[in-house]
């Protein structure tokens, strides 16, 4: 198998009402304009090989549940919110290929209503993907749309839920390429760009943008080493308004160690310059910081089972402001108990920190989950989940934890196919 400055650029911020929130009165659509055509290009693509594909294939379900957190802000004492209620949650998958080709659109709408009505939401999620097989290589690009809200999407980044489920709108495109112009040697790159908003007060909007530049030495038909540039720069406009960029390198390999296992694992260092604006008066000088890159990952597939791992270290985009050190290792595991029942555990944990070291925001986590599911029938599933979560941050004394229970019926027909 083939493994395969300017300082200040000018961006166009959307308009805001003087408490910080976008206004979409006054620009209701063009904040995802570029979002919409970059899907819609996906989209195109896809469905313009579909017709062929030697497979096209149309997936949805339907799952309705109860759900409980006793701390869903995950906070200490007087600080708990418990919250319980209900969830509509409705994925749709359209999944297209070729011998050569893979594309999918992956679209998913979800509603919940809790006795506590600030955490309410209604949730969108849009992803485009596609992939086309090179004589020598690969080339794949992505688009996603996705609006959530912080009771969901804090818990990796800030840990920041607040006293409401504040809305978080997210944009990302990004592609891959990698190619050999011998046996033996080629060519990669990689580029990847994020647009995050939020409506809540404490946290930043910003956008990141990062790329790759690198050698390919093709060893074997499983095996081979990679060496890259890296490069990457954060801008927020908030409360820091500060720039970072950094420019570094990751080298590795990349192997499939047997018909059922495959490793990537890619290390590298980095130098990342900051610099704040002197108007917001925070007293902090230009900083130059340095810090190391892991990328790893670990994953097999048995005839019953499968299982990943992956640990992470980069400095990473935060609505904290800038860039956070970012060390964290997750696992999955799925285990098949019948023709219609399995068995999956999660487990995410690491430690987040504001990469400029004289801002203490240092923050421990760690998030373990079981869910079952027991087919009642062909095409309808009784579905528990256990989610156990922690946080301990330093400038604040104690531990927070809170315990989440999710129960719901999913009706899961047989995908079409064509």
């Amino acid at each position: 198998m083939n493994i395969s400055s300017e300082r200040r650029p000018v961006f166009r911020p959307l308009p805001r009402s003087r408490d910080g929130v976008v206004d979409a009165r006054k620009h209701p659509a063009d904040w995802s304009l570029h979002a919409w055509a970059t899907l819609l290009c996906v989209a195109t693509s896809l469905l313009a090989c579909s017709s062929h594909a030697n497979e096209n294939r149309l997936s949805y379900e339907i799952e309705a549940g109860y759900e409980f957190n006793d701390n869903v802000r995950l906070r200490q004492g007087a600080q708990e919110i418990e919250i319980s209620g209900g969830k509509i949650a409705v994925p749709v998958n359209f999944e297209s290929r070729t011998e050569r080709f893979l594309g999918e659109i992956i679209g998913r709408v979800e509603l919940s209503r809790f006795d506590q009505s600030e955490y309410d939401s209604d949730d969108q999620r849009l992803e485009g993907r596609a992939r086309y097989k090179l004589e020598r290589g690969n080339i794949q690009g992505y688009g996603l749309i996705n609006r959530d809200t912080t009771r969901d999407s804090e818990f990796l980044d800030t840990g920041i839920v607040g006293l409401s489920a504040s809305r978080r709108e997210a944009f990302e495109t990004g592609g891959e390429w990698d190619y050999l112009f011998t046996e033996r040697h080629g060519l990669l790159a990689k580029i990847d760009y994020t647009d995050v908003t939020f409506e809540a007060e404490r946290l930043q909007d910003f956008e990141f943008a990062e790329a790759d530049l690198g050698w390919i030495f093709q060893a074997s038909d499983r095996f081979r080493w990679e060496i890259a540039a890296h490069a990457n720069r954060i801008e927020t406009d908030e409360f820091f308004n500060n720039l970072s960029e950094g420019i570094g390198f990751k080298a590795g390999l990349r192997a499939e160690t047997s018909e059922r296992s495959r490793l990537k694992l890619l290390a590298g260092w980095i130098s990342v310059d900051t610099e704040y604006d002197p108007e917001f008066n925070l007293n902090l000088s230009d900083t130059t910081t340095e810090t190391y890159l892991i990328d790893a990952n670990y994953r097999y597939e048995g005839e019953r089972y499968d299982l990943t791992a992956a640990w992470i270290s980069a400095p990473l985009p935060s609505g904290n402001g800038g860039f956070q050190t970012t060390d964290q290792l997750t696992l999955r595991y799925r285990y098949k108990l019948a023709e219609r029942s399995r068995l999956i555990f999660d487990l995410v944990g690491g430690r987040r920190a504001i990469l400029d070291e004289r801002i203490n925001n240092d923050r421990d986590y760690v998030r373990a989950g079981v869910r079952v599911e027991f087919g009642l029938s062909e095409s309808l599933v009784l579905s528990g989940r256990y989610i156990y979560s922690r946080q301990d941050r330093e400038n604040t004394p104690g531990t927070a934890t809170s315990n989440e229970v999710r129960l719901s019926l999913v009706y899961r027909p047989r995908a079409s196919i064509w």
